[in-house]
């Protein structure tokens, strides 16, 4: 987990999961921008905080969730079988944002999307939405982490293309 220079209690909160967190096995780091002592540190945006909390942790899968997003119970057994069978696949998924109806013309066009839906509109934004988001450490490193600029999910999802256009099969 990184916390990317919230002020509105957000490091209480985290600090108060670890513990929950560990007590069901996942193992937790977290760190935040302004844990260090500096409470007035910039925060350094969405692709530095990611690329941090890649950095920090150690599996060889990774699993993305937003603060603003809600997880369902199979999501991340059904992604790591997925990614048992197709390892260099950029896997996502069906979301909802917290508080339901945040963004409901978003999500409204995100979920309606088919395949053809999916290959055409990557081109205006991101359609496998960043915050379902499962990959092995290995196809991160492969993309080279996180632009450290504005649209950094769009940069990534393209560059994850580029390389599969090369790959002998797709990887999505």
């Amino acid at each position: 987990i990184f916390d990317d220079g919230s002020s509105d209690g957000t490091r209480a909160l985290i600090e108060a999961w670890i513990p929950r967190l560990r007590a069901a096995r996942v193992d937790c780091v977290a760190s935040g921008s302004r844990w260090g002592g500096d409470a007035h540190a910039e925060a350094g945006g969405i692709g530095f905080a990611k690329n941090r909390a890649v950095a920090q942790s150690s599996g060889s899968l990774l699993a993305f969730l937003d603060a603003d997003d809600v997880m369902l119970p199979r999501r991340v057994e059904l992604q790591v079988a997925a990614l048992s069978a197709s390892p260099r696949s950029l896997v996502g998924g069906a979301w909802r944002r917290w508080p339901d109806g945040a963004t409901a013309h978003h999500e409204a066009w995100a979920h309606s999307l088919d395949e053809e839906g999916l290959w055409l509109h990557q081109f205006r934004e991101t359609t496998v939405q960043m915050p379902t988001w499962a990959m092995a450490r290995a196809t991160f490193d492969a993309v080279g982490g996180f632009e450290e600029v504005p649209a950094e999910d769009l940069l990534f999802f393209h560059a994850h293309l580029d390389r599969a256009a090369r790959a002998e099969r797709p990887l999505l």
